[in-house]
């Protein structure tokens, strides 16, 4: 009788002990599912500032490029209004000219 006692004994201390290792694997997994949803958050609070910085700069190229195409039209109304002197009087191209092609 006492050898079956011990026999459950050993059983019940077995299955404790497997229990609190699946208890600590269940924390575990926990634990790296919430650094997971971290590390995400912060690829998306990184990806969004990227598209800011993105949208920025591309209103800024936006801006100097009608910045650009202003003076450009600014200089071929002067140019008109000082007699028709221009590049094509030359034989320049005016577009190679303000583009930078020349």
């Amino acid at each position: 009788m006492a050898q079956l006692w011990l026999s459950l004994r050993t059983m019940l201390i077995a299955a404790l002990e497997d229990r609190q290792t699946a208890h600590a694997a269940q924390a575990a997994a926990h634990a790296a599912a919430a650094a997971v949803r971290e590390e995400v958050d912060q690829l998306r609070t990184l990806q969004e500032d990227e598209k800011v910085a993105l949208r920025a700069i591309s209103e800024r190229h936006a801006a100097k490029a009608e910045a650009a195409q202003q003076q450009t039209e600014q200089y071929k109304q002067k140019c008109d209004k000082v007699g028709g002197i221009s590049a094509v009087n030359f034989g320049f191209d005016s577009e190679a000219l303000t583009s930078g092609r020349l």
